[in-house]
């Protein structure tokens, strides 16, 4: 193998790599603050904030994601938020209220 055919396959392999580190989806977790219904907002569905999304306003996804996340609330147990990569920021960058995320999850790992 030439020089510049390792070159340019190493580039690829960390490009690659950095794509798939920098481009993923990722997750907030933390208790549910506030909950909110705001029919202007969300699609008339519900909207919650917690201090893991920074403090900003998420949508729920559908009745059953309202139901989870009235549970946590309920129960004092952990949400965890996934937002898609294209939110393209972290959990402590969040800059948009009422995003939608990709999913949810109670979680009891107190």
């Amino acid at each position: 193998m030439t020089l510049p055919t390792a070159f340019l396959r190493t580039a690829i392999i960390c490009l690659s790599f950095f794509a798939q580190t920098t481009l993923a989806d990722f997750g907030c977790t933390g208790p549910v603050r506030v909950v909110m219904e705001w029919p202007d907002h969300c699609d008339g569905r519900l909207a919650y904030m917690a201090d893991a999304n920074n403090s900003k306003w998420v949508c729920t996804l559908s009745q059953r994601s309202e139901s989870m996340v009235l549970a946590a609330v309920a129960s004092g147990l952990k949400l965890t938020t996934v937002f898609p990569d294209s939110v393209n920021a972290t959990c402590a960058t969040l800059d948009t209220h009422y995003l939608s995320p990709r999913y949810i999850m109670v979680r009891n790992d107190q």
